[in-house]
Parts: C-alpha cells; sequence; structure tokens
C-alpha cells in the first residue's frame, strides 16, 4: 500500500510546488514595470476644447454652475432597472461629454455640453452623438451642443445657454 500512496504524495508534493512556483512568475510579472506602457498626456483638452473652456468660465463666472471637463457618461447617469444592466452599463462606460455644468454647492450634474467639431459628421460619430443625446434625455439630464469655432463670445454662450447677466 506505501508503494502506492508514497509516488502520488510525491506527485501531489512536486505539483504544489510548481504551481506555486508560477503563480509567484506570474505575480512578479505582472508587478513588472514592462506590463504598464501608460504615458501622461501632454493635455486634457485639446486646442478647441481648452479655447471654448476658457470663455465657458467667463461666461459662467457669477453664476452658480461649476464646470467639470471630459465627464464619463456612467459618471452622471446610471441603468435603471432591468434584466440587462451590464449591457446597458457596457454602452455608457467608454463615453464621455466634453463638458458637464454642475451647481456649484452641490456638484449636482445639471447641463452637459458638447462640442462638435468636423469628426461628427462622419457615420460612427453621428450614431454615438445620438445615443448619447437619447441616454441623457431618458435620464432626465439637459444637454446642448456648440460647434466648434475659431473663437467663442461670451456674450454668444450666455445666449445659448440661457444665462442671465445679475443686475
Amino acid at each position: 500500500m506505501l508503494k502506492v500512496l508514497f509516488p502520488i504524495m510525491v506527485l501531489m508534493v512536486l505539483f504544489l510546488l510548481l504551481n506555486e512556483m508560477l503563480k509567484n512568475k506570474n505575480y512578479k510579472q505582472d508587478s513588472s514595470d514592462s506590463i504598464y506602457p501608460y504615458e501622461k498626456k501632454k493635455y486634457l483638452l485639446s486646442v478647441a476644447e481648452k479655447n471654448f473652456y476658457d470663455v465657458l468660465s467667463l461666461a459662467i463666472q457669477d453664476t452658480e454652475y461649476y464646470i467639470c471637463p471630459k465627464v464619463r457618461l456612467a459618471d452622471i447617469i446610471t441603468v435603471g432597472k432591468t434584466d440587462k444592466r451590464q449591457t446597458y452599463f457596457n454602452k455608457i462606460q467608454s463615453k464621455h461629454i466634453d463638458f458637464l455644468l454642475c451647481d456649484k454647492s452641490s456638484l449636482v450634474p445639471l447641463l452637459a455640453i458638447e462640442l462638435d467639431d468636423s469628426s461628427h459628421l462622419k457615420d460612427d460619430r453621428i450614431a454615438r452623438d445620438i445615443f448619447v443625446d437619447k441616454s441623457l434625455e431618458s435620464a432626465g439630464l439637459n444637454f446642448i451642443r456648440f460647434k466648434v469655432q475659431h473663437a467663442y463670445t461670451v456674450s454668444d454662450i450666455k445666449d445659448k445657454l440661457n444665462i442671465r447677466v445679475p443686475n
């Protein structure tokens, strides 16, 4: 009986040791810098987005709004009750809007802003924009689109956002 059990026990010990060695090897590989090929982006906003942001900042300076740039849809809208929650979440998790105006004191989302350049004329972007618009509308979050321009005026942005100058 010992002649049968001994080889089985030796094989089990070898298997466990080999398994532990492989785990440690994989852990060491996972913690090495070679699998983290990330670099910091030079800028958060494109030149067009930064130009718009600067004028938008001036347009809302005397209001109760706060600007959040590059906000992920999944951070401002959520999936309601459905059996396909993960499916619907997957559709919003990697999409973002350019700017979000929030209430300054509570950071409650109030208005999503998209800045549309020529890429928004492509079929895939048109479909994406329709999806984003309908998702925001469904969630009850107001949104507005601005066309990219070489320059913006504070008064034009205020007019489009319906911001009144305080007396």
